[in-house]
């Protein structure tokens, strides 16, 4: 069992609508695992940065600082890897998270 993270971004005031977006998930044993949106970040710098000042949430509503979620991400870039058996869904190489290339959740 896993918990996705997501961004809320683009709110709209007149209209309250916004855009979310997956940035990533942890599931126990396993690394943090980054989906990658080209259009903000291809890297965990960029990642990092784009996520500095943002509104991070849980999937369930509960939003997590920048701290807690680096935090998180630090204690699980030993773990094992979701690339050994799915190598074709590495974005690029990286030693503290799993960078997915495409739609997971």
């Amino acid at each position: 069992m896993g918990t996705n993270y997501y961004i809320e971004l683009n709110f709209c005031d007149k209209c309250e609508r916004f855009d979310r977006i997956h940035i990533g998930k942890s599931s126990g044993g396993w690394k943090f695992t980054i989906e990658i949106h080209e259009l903000y970040y291809k890297t965990f710098e960029e990642f990092v940065e784009f996520i500095r000042n943002k509104d991070v949430r849980d999937e369930y509503g509960e939003q997590i600082s920048f701290d807690e979620l680096m935090d998180k991400i630090e204690s699980k870039k030993k773990d094992k890897s979701h690339f050994e058996g799915y190598p074709n869904e590495k974005y690029a190489d990286c030693e503290e998270v799993d960078l997915h290339k495409g739609e997971f959740s």
